[in-house]
């Protein structure tokens, strides 16, 4: 992501998924997502201006790649979780997010 003044944006570690930003991947982080979408539960999602369409938390909470947040992503993380499916299309370790918070250990 680029900044308005040209420049890469500054970024946090993050782990792909976590959307309770607890510093794992777990069934907490399905019930986040899926309290954000029909319960309004979470004020805003953890990454840049907090909704869902904002590219940084898209690379945070997509979990099938589809570059969208939505339903499918929670149900694909459970699949992972407890059924053996593929993991976060943005792989399984920390990773730099513009306009994130760096959560992740060093």
């Amino acid at each position: 992501m680029i900044a308005e003044n040209g420049l890469p944006a500054e970024g946090g570690s993050q782990l792909p998924g976590d959307c309770n930003q607890d510093g794992r991947t777990d069934l907490s982080d399905v019930i986040c997502i899926a309290g954000y979408l029909f319960q309004g539960s979470l004020p805003r999602l953890p990454c840049g201006d907090g909704e869902p369409q904002h590219p940084s938390n898209t690379i945070l909470l997509d979990h099938n790649g589809d570059r969208g947040i939505d339903l499918s992503d929670a149900i694909a993380a459970v699949n992972y979780l407890f059924q053996g499916g593929p993991p976060h299309a943005a792989g399984l370790e920390c990773i730099v997010i513009p306009d994130c918070d760096d959560v992740c250990e060093p």
